[in-house]
């Protein structure tokens, strides 16, 4: 019995120090970079901007256009009416600030 209670002993502050040390690493982690709340923030703001600058451009219509935006990343998807309005969307969308790059899988329709 006295093996066992002394198991128990070292073991068990064994596993608290190492679950605070993991904790502490996904800790430092979090705080080290972004912060999963605030890059969710940022990818609203900019979704809300590239939005905004694509529905106010007077030479495309942004109907046909889905915007989805992960860690700065804007994946563009839909379809505009002309080859050169694709170029164009692009243009548009890395003038947004926050904006590191833009995937722009448009296809364009007759």
């Amino acid at each position: 019995m006295r093996k066992i209670k002394m198991s128990k002993l070292i073991v068990q502050p064994l596993l608290v120090v190492a679950m605070l040390m993991l904790s502490g690493c996904g800790a430092y982690m979090v705080s080290g970079g972004e912060s999963s709340n605030h890059s969710y923030q940022s990818d609203r703001r900019i979704k809300s901007d590239v939005l905004r600058r694509l529905i106010d451009d007077p030479k495309i219509t942004a109907k046909g256009i889905h915007v989805d935006v992960y860690r700065g990343l804007v994946t563009l998807t839909g379809t505009v009416r002309k080859r050169w309005m694709k170029r164009h969307v692009t243009l548009i969308v890395r003038d947004v600030k926050g904006v590191r790059d833009v995937d722009n899988q448009l296809k364009f329709r007759f």
